[in-house]
């Protein structure tokens, strides 16, 4: 089953993910929210956020919030479902989201060891060039 998740790009938590469970998520400013949003803009129960994990589709709908939901500088219409794609940017609010969709097999690039350093440091070793002769610049006196 793919993986779903949201990463918060400005608020209070930058760089935070959340993860969107299976069915329904919802997204807003009330507590029993699965998602809760600490933000002025954002309404009480402000959207609903739906995943397949079977076909990996995800959408999200305004629940009719004062603010609205803007995918991808759209302004989404209330009740109805906007189908997200992987990267889409939501804004709820003054809060942004980046969302991430990763298939089954998606694993985590790995990151190179300490031991591989020398290596990748020794490329960049290159002679730095002389710098160019400087320019001439023209003051006049008042």
């Amino acid at each position: 089953m793919p993986k779903s998740f949201l990463v918060v790009q400005r608020g209070n938590d930058i760089g935070a993910k959340v993860l969107i469970k299976h069915g329904q998520t919802s997204l807003g400013r009330n507590p029993d929210n699965d998602i809760v949003v600490n933000e002025v803009a954002v309404s009480r129960y402000h959207a609903l956020l739906r995943f397949n994990e079977r076909t990996g589709e995800v959408s999200i709908m305004d629940l009719g919030s004062t603010n609205g939901v803007t995918v991808n500088n759209t302004e989404i219409k209330s009740g109805i479902p906007y189908a997200l794609r992987q990267r889409d940017t939501i804004f709820v609010g003054r809060a942004v989201f980046n969302l991430q969709i990763r298939p089954d097999n998606y694993d985590t690039p790995a990151v190179p060891s300490a031991d591989d350093d020398t290596e990748h440091t020794l490329r960049f070793n290159a002679p730095i060039a002389a710098p160019a002769e400087p320019t001439r610049q023209f003051f006049t006196q008042a």
